[in-house]
């Protein structure tokens, strides 16, 4: 028997299908903002230093 607050095999299954679909979603949403970004000369810069804050990286990269 399982408990009230445990949820079932179904349930987590559901869950799992929808954070995989959301986080590909979101993946896929950030590229094409990327690769349209690249293609509009002057707008790409803020976009790849605000890219690079979310990853933990600070701008030392871009010094290279």
């Amino acid at each position: 028997e399982k408990n009230g607050g445990e949820p079932d095999d179904a349930e987590l299954v559901r869950l799992s299908k929808r954070l995989v679909e959301n986080a590909v979603l979101k993946a896929v949403q950030q590229y094409l903002e990327e690769t349209q970004n690249k293609n509009k000369p002057g707008e790409g810069s803020s976009v790849k230093t605000e890219a690079a804050d979310r990853n933990g990286n600070d701008n030392d990269n871009n010094r290279k």
